[in-house]
């Protein structure tokens, strides 16, 4: 009787092992992709970021030492 108890206890034992190895394996699995979809996600965030005109658009210039556009008195 006393082997047939052991054999039992460490069946059920292995079993509890084995769940808890696939779950400690897939939780590293899960963690490592929603670390490289994180990173991905970043690196796009940054390089549309980084875009300031569509190809058709051109930058405006601005050039604060310009004098302001006044209306000439001619043009009245």
């Amino acid at each position: 009787m006393q082997k047939e108890t052991w054999k039992i206890v460490l069946k059920w034992v292995g079993i509890i092992v084995t769940i808890a190895g696939v779950a400690a394996a897939a939780y590293y699995f899960i963690s490592q992709q929603l670390q490289k979809k994180k990173a991905l996600a970043d690196e796009e965030e940054d390089y549309l970021s980084c875009i300031c005109f569509a190809d058709d658009e051109e930058p405006e210039e601005t050039n604060e030492d310009a004098p302001a556009e006044e209306e000439s008195p001619a043009a009245e």
